[in-house]
C-alpha cells in the first residue's frame, strides 16, 4: 500500500487519478514511475542503480541522488525535458536543505530554518527568471542595514 504522500486524488468528474503536489523527491520519483506504467526493476535497470535503492529514494529513507544519477533517473523514466529538470531542482533543493540544516542546528532560529525550508520546496516550481529574482532580492536584504 502506498504511503500517504504517494496518495492520489481522483477528479470529480472522471476516474483517472491526478497526481498531487508532492513534497519530496522520493514522492516524485515514485508519481513519475506510477505515471509512466513502470516497475522499480525496470527504472532501476535502466538507470544502472539497483530497485533496492529505487525504493529507499521513493519513500525517502535515502537522501535524493547527486545531479548525474537524477537525470539517469529522469531519463529512465522517458521524462520530458522541462519535468527532469524540475526533478532535478527538488532533488538539488532537497539536498541542500539537508546539507545545509545539519550544522546550522542550534545556530540559527527555528524560524529562519522553517524559512529555508519554505523556500526549499517551492523552489522547483520556480523558473531560472523567479529563482534569480529571489536570489537578488536575498542579496540586497543581506547588504541592507540593519
Amino acid at each position: 500500500m502506498p504511503t500517504v504522500h504517494h496518495a492520489k486524488r481522483m477528479h470529480a468528474a472522471s476516474s483517472s487519478p491526478e497526481p498531487e503536489v508532492y513534497s519530496t523527491f522520493g514522492a516524485q520519483l515514485y508519481a513519475r514511475r506510477i505515471e509512466k506504467g513502470l516497475t522499480q526493476a525496470i527504472v532501476a535497470h535502466r538507470a544502472g542503480i539497483s530497485a533496492g535503492y529505487l525504493s529507499e529514494l521513493e519513500n525517502d529513507r535515502r537522501q535524493p541522488p547527486r545531479p548525474a544519477r537524477t537525470m539517469r533517473l529522469a531519463k529512465a523514466l522517458g521524462l520530458p525535458e522541462d519535468a527532469a529538470l524540475a526533478l532535478l531542482r527538488l532533488a538539488t533543493a532537497q539536498r541542500d536543505l539537508a546539507v545545509r540544516n545539519e550544522p546550522c542546528r542550534g545556530q540559527l532560529p527555528r524560524q529562519v530554518i522553517e524559512l529555508m525550508a519554505d523556500v526549499a520546496s517551492i523552489g522547483p516550481f520556480l523558473s531560472h527568471r523567479q529563482l534569480n529574482a529571489v536570489r537578488a532580492h536575498l542579496a540586497e536584504l543581506k547588504e541592507a542595514p540593519m
